[in-house]
């Protein structure tokens, strides 16, 4: 049976985000293992408290969750 496992930081995505993460996921997974699997895959969203992550040596704080989800934001709406 098939796990996907996604971690994320929380408060970086919202609720609806992360069902179409889910939804995506497991559409891939079955797109490219096929509809047999799609009955057994389970998917796994891991949110981490800020400061609990770090990139590049930086702990990742509120101000940096924020600043990268404008981004993305700004990205999506181009």
């Amino acid at each position: 049976m098939p796990i996907i496992r996604t971690t994320l930081l929380k408060g970086f995505t919202t609720r609806d985000q992360r069902e179409e993460l889910i939804a995506r996921f497991s559409d891939t997974l079955a797109d490219v293992c096929g509809e047999v699997t799609r009955p057994y895959t389970f998917s796994l969203v891991e949110e981490v408290d800020p400061g609990n992550w770090q990139v590049q040596g930086q702990i990742m704080g509120e101000e940096m969750i924020a600043n990268g989800r404008a981004v993305a934001e700004a990205s999506v709406r181009v």
